[in-house]
């Protein structure tokens, strides 16, 4: 083992990995109202309105709850008794929160 985190320490970072993962999960929630109604809606200005607040929030809050979500998972696998890879659900978590990092910072772009 690396090294083993105190106990303020640990509880401190746990917190920090459960405020983002729950923040970035409760901010998708969150933004799937204003997404599919302006995909649904007939309204031109609501369409615009719905994606406007939705642009105004994903590029300042999702980086910085994803970054802190993958980085004090990294830093809470190791020091604990799950580590970063003998477990495989902690492995899988590990990969998704990976993926879906920088699935936030990449962006896609159907006509390329």
């Amino acid at each position: 083992m690396a090294f083993v985190l105190s106990r303020n320490a640990r509880r401190t970072t746990l917190l920090l990995h459960t405020v983002c993962g729950v923040g970035w999960m409760g901010l998708d929630l969150g933004l799937a109202t204003p997404v599919l109604t302006g995909a649904t809606t007939d309204s031109g200005p609501v369409a615009a309105a719905a994606y406007t607040a939705a642009r105004i929030v994903i590029p300042v809050v999702v980086p910085v709850l994803a970054v802190g979500m993958l980085l004090t998972g990294i830093v809470l696998g190791p020091g604990t008794k799950y580590g970063l890879v003998q477990w495989t659900r902690v492995l899988v978590k590990l990969c998704v929160a990976t993926v879906l990092t920088v699935l936030v910072f990449v962006r896609w772009c159907p006509g390329r």
